[in-house]
């Protein structure tokens, strides 16, 4: 080749082809290295995720060890309990489905379903990034295989008013539009989901793997593309809309009315509360049922 046919670069573009090359290295690099990462079930893992939950299903019997019934006075002062929850299947009466905005920017969110059995028993399930001693979740970072997935079962009494009560968030609560086989079906498909993230960890994904788009792949496995595909899988804040048009939640009246009338309190005594009286007062302003028995 004669040195003549050799691009006639200039000094500029010598400099932003070097800096080219050594970003797409660098990309190479980061994710090979992000692929080598493997999720783990043993760490220094922090208290409020320090155990998986275990199931047992023995024909209708469901039980639930590992089961989280903190008491928050606020987010750093609270009691540990890990204890051990059985409910019966059959028993299932009606599933609810919790928005929880923890931020300014409405899209942002957390979601959980919560479970109500005959009785007045309420058993709440919460897909959670499981973090490590002094690791703080951090979207951008959940992005990167830095946060296990975890399924925390726990009373509403710890899971929802650690939301309403320790932080002060914005917690709704709408009741699930669904059949009685249906609810029983995605109870326990979540509790088949439960044992295998105890048994084979995963990663959890700020886009891909996240408390709203887990509770949809549940749900989708029940029945096939029940729920579609929306942008509003990314901004979990904006779902209640999304569930409201679909039919997945009930009608209270139209959008702001079901939001209102959603919307939960914080209880000072909350804390001094059985679980039964908690999971009662929180749903004192909501309407009755309005699917067939």
């Amino acid at each position: 080749m004669e040195l003549s046919s050799l691009p006639n670069w200039t000094p500029l573009q010598l400099g932003l082809s070097v800096v080219g090359l050594a970003a797409l290295f660098y990309v190479s690099y980061f994710f090979i290295k992000l692929s080598r990462r493997v999720p783990q079930l043993e760490a220094d893992w922090e208290g409020d995720c320090a155990y998986l939950a275990d199931i047992e299903i023995l024909e209708q019997r469901v039980t639930i060890r590992n089961f989280r019934d903190f008491v928050w006075r606020t987010t750093r002062d609270r009691d540990e309990v890990w204890t051990e929850c059985s409910v019966q299947s059959d028993e299932l009466v009606n599933i609810w489905y919790i928005v929880d905005h923890f931020s300014s920017m409405r899209g942002l969110a957390h979601t959980m379903l919560s479970f109500e059995f005959e009785g007045g028993k309420f058993i709440t399930a919460s897909f959670e990034v499981r973090r490590r001693k002094r690791q703080r979740y951090d979207p951008w970072k959940g992005l990167w295989r830095n946060y296990e997935l975890c399924l925390i079962w726990g009373s509403e009494r710890d899971l929802i008013g650690l939301r309403t009560n320790a932080r002060g968030n914005k917690v709704h609560l709408y009741r699930v539009t669904a059949t009685d086989e249906k609810k029983k079906a995605l109870f326990l498909e979540l509790c088949h989901r439960t044992q295998q993230l105890a048994s084979k960890p995963e990663w959890y994904n700020s886009i891909f793997t996240t408390c709203l788009t887990s509770i949809v792949q549940q749900v989708n496995r029940i029945t096939p593309n029940r729920i579609p595909m929306t942008w509003r899988y990314l901004l979990p804040g904006h779902s209640t809309r999304a569930a409201l048009k679909l039919g997945l939640i009930e009608d209270w009246g139209g959008y702001r009315a079901t939001v209102e009338s959603g919307e939960l309190e914080a209880h000072e005594e909350g804390n001094q509360q059985t679980h039964q009286q908690f999971s009662q007062q929180i749903r004192e302003r909501m309407p009755e049922s309005s699917q067939a028995d």
